[in-house]
């Protein structure tokens, strides 16, 4: 695909078909959501018209353009809606009408009509609300026509805004990185939502060349290399010390040392961006306090670290709702310490240098605690959301299963548990 962003997320129209069924699947909405019953007063047909209805097949989702549907729908107001962007459609294979006007005996039908949405974008969120209705009134009388524009057409609009009104597009939550507002396109069996990082929104997205995983997000270089750069910047300035105290023959000695880690800088391979080294920077340092007969002095010492920076792999996978960069076993790290100050004295000489082996000893572990500390990193997450439905919550999961290249960009395709 040609990138005109440095993030995607997609949500196919198998996403949306498994919400619906989910909701459809759900004794305690079946009463409100899936059925229901109206009454109204309509000129010229009856002060007392009675609508009962029910969904008897789940409904199913299109994601493209209405095109000649637009020509035949009923808008909100009644009359033909305007074609707008971003619209899709919503179809009930069965929704089972029964009808009585002023008492008289009722009337059923099965139809299948069509609702006509639109997605918009509000702030970060996508709204889906209905703008029409395709219901085929041929073959009915004037009266029953009045009947269905009335009552049926607001009501196909009301069970498709309750199936889809409370569906929330996943939102990440990626450490650290600054992203635009998002840029929204519907088509090609997608809802698409586009941004950048920074401030700069993009263009509309080309919907073009896209994955067919039920909800993927698509990364640009520069975009996974933020993201994993905020992830491994968590063991960035961290530090770990240790103290204690030695005795020697005829002296002993009180110790601190500590070992940092510092900068991480991170370079993802352009030629796989599941891929990444990382360059670290370790310091250590180390003091003593030495007492030896009638002698008190204090000892200090250089550090000095190889490999410096040190070098690490990372693999970028996944791993539930999160894409995780882990850390490879980092390679042997040589820690020396040279005492510096007055180590004149033979005595205070002979507590320096193996005292300077112990302290050695000890941060010799700690580099290992640090460059692994928090292994593996979050670098994105796709939190759960957990939305009312007529009362009823429903939690939607994103469940991370490949990461991998596609293109020229990273892709990251899930699966959703509701």
């Amino acid at each position: 695909m040609t990138s005109n962003a440095d993030l995607f997320l997609g949500v196919g129209s198998a996403a949306l078909d498994q919400w619906i069924s989910t909701l459809y699947g759900m004794p305690q909405l079946q009463g409100s959501l899936f059925s229901g019953s109206t009454t109204q007063s309509i000129a010229g047909i009856g002060d007392d018209v009675i609508l009962d209805w029910t969904v008897t097949q789940t409904p199913t989702v299109t994601l493209a353009d209405p095109g000649p549907l637009w020509q035949q729908a009923i808008g909100v107001t009644g009359a033909p809606p305007t074609p707008v962007p971003n619209a899709f459609t919503v179809s009930l294979p069965a929704l089972t009408l029964t009808i009585q006007v002023n008492g008289s005996p009722p009337q059923s039908a099965t139809i299948a009509p069509t609702g006509l949405v639109q997605a918009t974008l509000s702030g970060s969120n996508v709204s889906i609300a209905p703008v029409g209705a395709v219901v085929d009134l041929n073959g009915l009388s004037e009266n029953q026509q009045t009947i269905y524009r009335y009552l049926v057409i607001p009501t196909v609009l009301q069970i498709v805004h309750g199936l889809l009104g409370g569906y929330a597009i996943p939102q990440l939550s990626p450490l650290g990185v600054a992203l635009s507002a998002p840029a929204l396109a519907v088509g090609n069996g997608l809802l698409l939502v586009a941004m950048n990082l920074g401030a700069t929104v993009p263009a509309t997205p080309s919907l073009d060349t896209l994955p067919p995983d039920p909800v993927f997000l698509l990364a640009s270089a520069a975009a996974a290399q933020a993201f994993v750069n905020a992830g491994v910047q968590q063991i960035a300035n961290t530090t770990k010390s240790v103290g204690g105290s030695e005795g020697f023959t005829l002296a002993n000695a009180s110790y601190n040392a500590s070992l940092s880690l510092g900068a991480v800088t991170v370079q993802l391979d352009p030629a796989d961006l599941t891929r990444a080294t990382a360059l670290v920077q370790l310091s250590a340092s180390a003091s003593a306090q030495a007492t030896a007969l009638f002698l008190s002095a204090s000892i200090g010492y250089d550090a000095s670290i190889s490999p410096s920076p040190v070098p690490l792999s990372i693999q970028i996978s996944a791993s539930g709702s999160n894409v995780l960069a882990t850390v490879s076993p980092p390679p042997p790290v040589s820690i020396g310490l040279t005492p510096t100050g007055d180590i004149s004295s033979i005595i205070l000489s002979g507590i320096a240098w193996p005292l300077a082996s112990v302290i050695v000893n000890l941060l010799q572990p700690l580099a290992d605690q640090l460059l692994v500390a928090n292994n593996p990193y979050a670098v994105v997450t796709i939190p759960q959301t957990t939305q009312s439905i007529n009362g009823v919550p429903v939690t939607i999961t994103v469940n991370v299963v490949t990461v991998e290249m596609f293109g020229q960009m990273l892709k990251v395709g899930g699966t959703l548990t509701l």
